[in-house]
């Protein structure tokens, strides 16, 4: 199993104990949906699992994303409006409806933001501006450089 920590100012971390339904993964996003934890695996085969859960527990297997060979799902973020899902080269783009939960918006076909991401090294990570029209990434490795890809929709 895992361990997820819930960290709230000025409170003590609160560990939330999870369990894969189908056996260990390789999982490196984590998304956070009003109270449920989302967890994409990633894979060299470009399928993500996408599991659930409210609490502690069983995690629940809601969708499988097929995004081609070789896109390893390495780092995510969501807003109210918009998920991303990035690999090493590139950032794949859901739009959200109002009140939509993660996993919904998902099971729609995503648009490739215009960022080639392979430029950046070994990138792992991912985080939306809070209006959801921008991200951040930020490679491995040392003196890593933060990036800013901008919408222009």
């Amino acid at each position: 199993g895992i361990v997820v920590y819930r960290v709230v100012p000025g409170r003590p971390a609160q560990a939330i104990p999870l369990e894969y339904p189908d056996g260990p993964h390789d999982a490196e996003t984590l998304l956070v949906d009003r109270g449920s934890v989302v967890i994409a695996t990633k894979s060299l085969s470009g399928e993500s699992r996408v599991y659930t859960a409210k609490g502690p527990g069983r995690l629940r297997r809601a969708l499988t994303l097929q995004l081609g060979l070789g896109e390893s799902v390495t780092g995510g973020d969501a807003t109210a409006t918009t998920i991303v899902l990035r690999t090493y080269d590139r950032a794949f783009v859901w739009t959200r409806r109002r009140g939509e939960s993660i996993v919904h918006a998902l099971r729609r076909e995503p648009c490739t933001a215009g960022a080639a991401l392979i430029g950046e090294g070994q990138g792992e990570s991912l985080a939306l501006t809070r209006d959801g029209r921008a991200f951040y990434t930020l490679p491995e490795g040392s003196r890593p450089i933060l990036r800013k890809y901008v919408s222009h929709h």
